[in-house]
């Protein structure tokens, strides 16, 4: 089964993540450390595809910004069953990296706290998605992810609840008028609202 992913995955691309954490998921079953060695470092693995995936706003290349979480979503079960196999610091950077893409989406928010629609997005999407952040809190922990662990019930808070996180979420970014050059994207902000102004594709 790894060698079929492995030989299926190509390109840089949202579903090459989900391949890659799932080759690295059967290496962790298996102990086999050379095929971890793939899913993680070799050329169409993890860290390799982040590299190249990730803008420097730490927004996911391909245009839409559920990519973002939905990369993230591949990675999550990867870091879990890596931490319970005592392996999570060699997923230190992959994990950094994929948290950061939680965090990054409220810089590009319009007024109302919704993103711009762009590439393939259907209907609106929140900047701070509670449910993507308490999704990935066991392994990529946030002040909105815990919070959001602790008001919802289900067998995963109650068989093992997470501590009460007594800080306050940092206040959203303050609106301004930016331009992130490496994700070809700038927003102009100009009272009552904020607009978005693509710059290529």
């Amino acid at each position: 089964m790894a060698q079929n992913l492995i030989d299926f995955n190509q390109g840089v691309n949202n579903i090459a993540v989900w391949h890659a954490a799932a080759i690295g998921l059967i290496a962790l079953e298996f102990n086999d450390a050379t095929l971890l060695n793939t899913a993680l470092n070799g050329d169409k693995g993890i860290s390799t595809l982040l590299n190249k995936g990730i803008t420097k706003d730490y927004i996911w290349y391909e245009g839409a910004f559920s990519y973002n979480n939905y990369v993230v979503a591949a990675m999550v079960p990867l870091f879990k069953f890596a931490s319970i196999k005592g392996k999570s610091a060699i997923l230190k950077t992959p994990m950094l990296m994929a948290q950061n893409m939680l965090l990054s989406p409220p810089q590009f928010q319009f007024d109302n706290g919704y993103l711009p629609t762009v590439g393939d997005t259907r209907g609106q999407i929140k900047a701070i998605d509670t449910g993507a952040l308490h999704g990935a809190v066991r392994v990529l922990p946030t002040v909105t992810g815990v919070a959001e662990a602790n008001r919802v019930r289900n067998w995963d808070s109650l068989l093992d609840p997470l501590k009460n996180n007594s800080t306050a979420p940092a206040p959203a970014p303050l609106l301004t008028s930016k331009v992130f050059e490496s994700s070809r994207v700038a927003i102009l902000k100009n009272l009552p609202g904020r607009h978005l102004c693509t710059m290529g594709s």
